[in-house]
């Protein structure tokens, strides 16, 4: 049998050593696996990967891909030791760095000390992590910041970290004997539960919020208010840090994950553990972090494309040269919504110079207030009717209840909130979408399951000949009247009770939600 970190030659422009288990990589490359969104599998020759195979799978994965890619194959070998581990990781590093835009980007890493700070802060409070769990750590801090996180910047860090943790006195056997059984185990987090007063509640609202002044600025959440104040149980708001909630499963009755705010304090880390912790003790969770936690654009069209679901066909892209689908084309950021760098290209030379454009713009602001360059290929579909309007639908899907929200219209092929435009006709078609005759229900039901999320916002189209076309699905949104989707004035009282009757069908859909998953009768 061959030792799994036996040396193979890898032919590289100057000739390194690699382990095997990094050419092994290249086999969660074929399509299907991992749920990653590109459609065309890498070629093996003779079951090895070449240079190229590897080169041309890369250029399609972002960063944070490849820290849950690293993560999956650390996981499936505990054997693998402390040093074999670092041996992996910098073998990854040594590859990625060899991509052009890495080594672009990494150049102008150095000035980004406000994220260096804050990954280290991160790492130092998540505390003691197996080489799977700080992946995992990296995969997700890297998604949730799409603006700076090269591979190989956030790798320096971690090694960096990691090489103080093995000077650091070790734990207790007992701690560390349990942190081995479950991995994020609640009891293990920072603070004496017995020192603090725990908050007993029989509902659980976990945020990213610490008032409920501050969680209440968005009508989804005011929603979830209202609902929960009509559930009939006692609740409350916490952030997954907070280590005085005591989780007790003869009293909790289930536990709510909702937060606008991914980035704020590393909340989608903290709350999975806040998550795992409720699965130990079988509490009832809603709207889960793991299966709802990555909101970019390719990984919301990959599970609805996955599920049967029309949308556009996609491909990340690192060059304008990797990008294999016919133009015109929709390019934009991962992860970056509400419609902010967003371009309609017609062809090659007009998406290079946007790309190069936005890089050169990107890398001289030094982040400050410059959103990236595209990463994004979106296809074009025209979905314009005989008029030449084009048009987007919104509705809200919580559990299997659709709550049909609104109907915009724009001469513009990009539709949203800020570009809608009203005529003659626009209102009287607004009023027959909400009544829903025309609608599939269970379709927009359907989509919204395939989200990963409870609770989601879907923004689609019908093409002229009646086909549904999806373009996104929002975990936790805003609404008309939250900041920045101020109502248009004057508005009409009539409008705006039409309104508030719309949104108070999404609190009577959260309530019935709770009512379903906590059993409440």
């Amino acid at each position: 049998m061959i030792n799994a970190m036996e040396p193979v030659r890898w032919p590289l422009d100057h000739e390194r050593v690699l382990p095997l288990a990094t050419l092994d990589m290249a086999r969660v490359f074929t399509s299907g696996r991992n749920g990653l969104a590109f459609d065309s599998g890498v070629l093996q020759e003779a079951g090895m990967p070449t240079t190229k195979n590897v080169a041309d799978a890369w250029a399609r994965l972002s960063d944070s891909d490849l820290w849950g890619l690293l993560g999956q194959e650390i996981e499936g070998h505990p054997e693998w030791s402390d040093v074999q581990c670092r041996e992996i990781l910098q073998a990854w590093v040594e590859l990625r760095r060899s991509s052009p835009w890495q080594a672009e980007l990494l150049k102008y890493w150095q000035r980004w000390k406000q994220h260096h700070l804050e990954l280290k802060k991160g790492l130092a409070q998540a505390g003691h992590l197996t080489w799977a769990q700080k992946c995992r750590y990296c995969e997700l801090w890297s998604a949730n910041r799409p603006i700076m996180s090269p591979f190989c910047g956030v790798a320096e860090i971690l090694l960096g970290v990691s090489e103080l943790e093995m000077k650091a006195p070790p734990m207790e056997s007992g701690a560390s004997s349990r942190y081995r059984q479950n991995p994020g185990y609640f009891g293990e987090r920072k603070g004496s539960q017995a020192e603090k007063k725990a908050r007993k509640s029989e509902v659980i609202v976990v945020s990213a919020d610490s008032t409920l002044e501050k969680f209440s600025e968005f009508g989804a959440s005011r929603q979830l208010v209202w609902a929960l104040e009509n559930c009939g149980l006692s609740w409350s708001l916490c952030q997954p840090w907070d280590d005085s909630i005591e989780l007790d499963p003869h009293s909790v009755r289930g536990v709510v994950f909702w937060s606008y705010r991914h980035r704020s304090n590393d909340f989608v880390y903290h709350a999975m553990v806040f998550e795992k912790a409720c699965e130990a003790r079988r509490i009832p969770v809603i709207n889960s972090v793991f299966s709802g936690w990555d909101v970019r654009h390719s990984t919301i069209l990959g599970n609805l494309r996955q599920a049967g679901i029309r949308c556009p066909k996609f491909q990340k892209f690192a060059s304008v040269d990797d990008i294999e689908l016919p133009y015109p084309l929709i390019l934009r950021v991962d992860g970056i919504h509400r419609g902010q760098q967003m371009r309609l290209v017609h062809g090659v030379d007009e998406a290079r110079a946007l790309v190069n454009a936005k890089r050169t713009q990107f890398l001289a602001s030094g982040g400050a207030g410059v959103l990236p360059p595209p990463n994004l290929a979106i296809e074009f579909i025209d979905i314009a009717d005989e008029q030449g309007r084009y048009h987007k639908c919104r509705a809200y899907v919580v559990g299997n209840n659709v709550v049909l929200r609104h109907k915009t219209v724009s001469t513009h092929w990009l539709v949203n909130f800020a570009s809608s435009e009203s005529f003659a006709d626009s209102a009287a078609a607004n009023r027959d979408f909400i009544r829903g005759s025309e609608s599939d229900l269970g379709l927009l039901a359907r989509a919204g399951r395939a989200s990963g999320s409870d609770v989601t916002a879907l923004d689609y189209s019908r093409t002229q000949d009646g086909e549904y076309v999806f373009w996104e699905a929002n975990r936790l949104f805003k609404m008309n009247g939250d900041k920045d989707y101020d109502l248009l004035e004057p508005t009409a009282e009539s409008k705006v009770k039409r309104r508030a009757a719309i949104d108070r069908k999404l609190g009577k859909s959260l309530l019935a939600l709770l009512q379903e998953r906590l059993s409440i009768h």
